[in-house]
């Protein structure tokens, strides 16, 4: 899971833009930014029930964990995810139902050139990936959510575009790669099958049949995660089925899963979700 390389306000705020001196319709935009904290039964919104205006959302999350529902899947946003949508849209969001609250920083953008390129971005990419939280779109970020207020309109135009080729650079490219090569569909095919086998990433290199450094390389250039984060994701996700779903104890979920020890199960799930796993199945039941 990606950490939170975001540096912060000191403080929570919401700030709107405003572009009376451009002179001229601008079709890259930054409407509004802010860095607030919600909590859980406060904070809920339905992307079809926010008007008629079309906009671009970027939020990303820097504590607790959010919860996106996107037409029939639904996802967890933990601190370092970010999520990307295009509004109105059959989407709703809110504080994730096992966290205290969901702490992030969000973007608004409009005008017609982040609405299409936005919308490419999502339709290819998803409302949920990697890409969304990479260190160029952080650092383009933190240029806008700390800007001085005194920033003209054709320089925070500029920055809207800027902001919005970042969080498509890699998807927009790889959706023009050719397919994905079959050894490292082997090698995915191999972690789904024995990732609850303690497997690590030389199992799926000597699967793919590629040198470990070539097999990395690639594995995370095609599927935008690393070979080894993607192990682990697969194990967490079959965790987290086990604690809402089964009453193994924390020591069976873990060998269950693959890890190689409890204590290590654990201390990765507290990594992921800012909880033990105890608290969690607490918490959901």
């Amino acid at each position: 899971m990606l950490e939170s390389k975001l540096s912060l306000p000191d403080k929570h705020f919401i700030r709107h833009f405003h572009y009376g001196s451009a002179g001229i319709s601008l079709n890259s935009r930054v409407s509004m930014a802010g860095f607030e904290q919600a909590m859980p039964d406060s904070y809920y919104w339905d992307g079809l029930k926010r008007g008629n205006a079309e906009f671009i959302l970027w939020q990303y999350t820097t504590g607790g964990a959010g919860e996106l529902k996107f037409e029939d899947k639904t996802f967890v946003l933990l601190p370092g995810q970010a999520m990307l949508l295009k509004i109105p849209h059959n989407h709703s969001y809110q504080v994730c139902r096992q966290a205290k609250e969901w702490e992030f920083v969000f973007i608004i953008l409009r005008g017609g050139e982040c609405l299409r390129i936005g919308g490419e971005i999502i339709e290819r990419g998803g409302p949920v990936s990697n890409s969304y939280g990479s260190a160029g779109v952080l650092e383009t970020a933190e240029k806008i959510i700390h800007h001085s207020g005194e920033k003209d309109s054709c320089e925070m135009s500029a920055m809207a575009y800027s902001f919005t080729m970042c969080l498509g650079a890699e998807i927009l490219i790889n959706s023009n790669r050719t397919a994905t090569p079959e050894p490292l569909k082997s090698a995915k095919r191999y972690a789904l099958k024995n990732f609850n086998g303690n497997i690590n990433v030389s199992d799926l290199a000597q699967a793919a049949g590629m040198s470990y450094s070539h097999f990395v390389r690639e594995f995370t250039l095609n599927f935008g995660v690393s070979p080894g984060a993607y192990i682990l994701q697969l194990q967490l996700e079959k965790a987290v089925n086990l604690l809402q779903n089964s009453t193994f104890s924390i020591k069976e979920i873990a060998i269950a899963c693959g890890f190689a020890s409890s204590s290590y199960f654990c201390r990765a799930f507290l990594k992921t979700s800012g909880i033990s796993p105890g608290k969690y199945r607490q918490d959901y039941q």
